[in-house]
């Protein structure tokens, strides 16, 4: 089953990813689909399946594994609803780690604990092994636990804040969304230059073309 979103927001997503870039990292990718007042449209996370669905546009899994989980989703409704509240209360938590380093400000150590209990959660099932290829990483049941995606996503999470990109942490100027600054002078101000960027510009442009049309005379026509 592919995400179930409705025709409207299928087309949304459609324009939405034509010009999506990536915000640099999954854990920022997350945190920007909180929706707001005006802000922009947002991919719905309102359950399980949405939330494959998103995992699978953004890369961070593949389409055989987005298959799998779905179907375990699909069998095990119960346990697809569990991971989905774990998905929320995470990006909740991830959200205000990530303003708080964007912002200059220590994070609240409610959040701290919250997180660091989330990333022992995710490291468990976690686990290092060997082939004649050397020493690598791999999942704990896999397949069985439909949080998995989301154990990803915390360990990365942990692995940007603790790393010197952390400090290329911008929010938006024009839509509050949040990107990581690549640029080598790091002065960057828009998620994406053909979208927000473009729309400044242009209201910029017709901004200025408005404060140079001449002013009529209040005597003209006397």
């Amino acid at each position: 089953m592919k995400t179930n979103l409705t025709a409207i927001e299928r087309k949304r997503w459609r324009s939405f990813m034509n010009g999506y870039q990536s915000c640099g990292a999954w854990a920022l990718d997350l945190v920007n689909t909180i929706e707001y007042p005006d802000g922009p449209w947002v991919y719905p996370l309102n359950n399980y399946e949405q939330f494959l669905g998103w995992c699978d546009s953004i890369k961070l899994i593949d389409n055989d594994y987005y298959n799998e989980l779905d179907l375990e989703g699909y069998c095990y409704v119960h346990d697809a609803e569990i991971a989905h509240k774990q998905v929320l209360n995470a990006r909740e938590v991830i959200y205000e780690l990530i303003l708080s380093v964007a912002t200059g400000r220590q994070a609240h150590e409610t959040y701290m604990h919250q997180f660091n209990k989330l990333v022992d959660m995710a490291s468990v099932n976690l686990v290092y092994s060997s082939n004649s290829n050397g020493i690598y990483t791999e999942w704990t049941k896999f397949i069985e636990d439909l949080a998995t995606p989301l154990y990803m996503l915390i360990l990365d999470t942990a692995a940007m804040l603790t790393s010197p990109y952390a400090q290329r942490i911008k929010k938006c100027d024009g839509c509050n969304t949040f990107f990581l600054d690549t640029t080598k002078n790091g002065t960057r101000r828009w998620c994406s230059a053909t979208l927000c960027g473009s729309r400044y510009k242009t209201g910029r442009y017709y901004k200025n073309k408005t404060h140079q049309l001449p002013l009529l005379s209040s005597d003209s026509g006397a």
